[in-house]
């Protein structure tokens, strides 16, 4: 099992398109980074993205990322500490 941190970040629907380009970039930024698709929930887009604990924290850069790409109508959560793979 892998440690992990992991963020919901929540967006509104009319603003999917942005957030899918953000996190294509993001993706390519940082190597092992999961991105999924959660249901969406009160007209707002949700995604649960992970990214694997290595030597170095690579999440607390995205958080700044995320807020600057987003502005206030972006919501993000975390990071949340886990372990890839538990139930």
């Amino acid at each position: 099992m892998e440690r992990e941190f992991s963020f919901t970040l929540t967006v509104p629907q009319e603003e999917e398109s942005a957030a899918d380009r953000f996190l294509a970039e993001t993706r390519k930024r940082y190597p092992g980074v999961r991105v999924s698709r959660k249901p969406d929930r009160k007209n707002c887009a949700r995604y649960y993205i992970s990214f694997p604990q290595l030597g170095s924290r690579p999440d607390l850069s995205f958080q700044q990322e995320c807020l600057t790409a987003g502005g206030a109508s972006w919501e993000l959560f975390g990071p949340n500490h886990g372990r890839w793979g538990l139930v």
